[in-house]
């Protein structure tokens, strides 16, 4: 009887000892404190560019797909307010299934060639396409406001059978601003 007692008192001290074992690991944390970051102006947030009448022949006339002209082409502005000086600043448009990639642009939210138009975004300053879905740099910050300026251009998207069709077109493209 005292050898199965110690037996078993042995074995439980075994089942003790592996219990208490353990792993250990290290969890680390990082991050960026700034005095304060950049904030869209509110009357920036939701900006409208109205091309107003167009002639389906303005469309029409251009001879490719990605081309546009100045009467296609309307500035807007994006407003930072409260910016530190010094911030890299990154902005990436993006229009979801609209996105066309064979003019790097947005086509007209309407169904497939109806309106045979898209728009193509371009920085200001540099009259450099702005690649949708991606952030692209827009520079560096100075202290306070900055003014972040593009031109929008029509073009159109499709030229099998090199049609447009009368009516509206629309296009939401949203924007994302990212402050390094």
């Amino acid at each position: 009887m005292k050898k199965s007692s110690i037996a078993v008192a042995m074995m439980l001290a075994m089942g003790v000892t592996a219990a208490q074992a353990a792993e250990t690991g290290t969890l680390n944390f990082s991050g960026n404190v700034t005095t304060t970051a950049c904030s869209i102006d509110a009357a920036s947030l939701n900006t409208a560019v109205n091309f107003g009448t167009l002639a389906k022949d303005n469309i029409l006339s251009l001879p490719a797909v990605g081309d546009t002209n100045a009467q296609l082409t309307k500035p807007f502005t994006i407003k930072l307010a409260d910016c530190p000086a010094d911030t890299p600043i990154s902005v990436k448009f993006e229009g979801g299934s609209y996105y066309d990639a064979g003019i790097q642009g947005f086509r007209d939210n309407k169904t497939l060639r109806q309106a045979n138009v898209a728009a193509m975004i371009f920085d200001a300053e540099t009259s450099a396409k702005v690649t949708p879905n991606e952030f692209v740099s827009k520079g560096v910050a100075t202290a306070g406001v900055n003014d972040l300026r593009y031109n929008i251009s029509l073009t159109k998207w499709w030229t099998g059978g090199n049609t447009t069709a009368d009516g509206d077109f629309s296009m939401a493209i949203n924007y994302t601003m990212s402050y390094q």
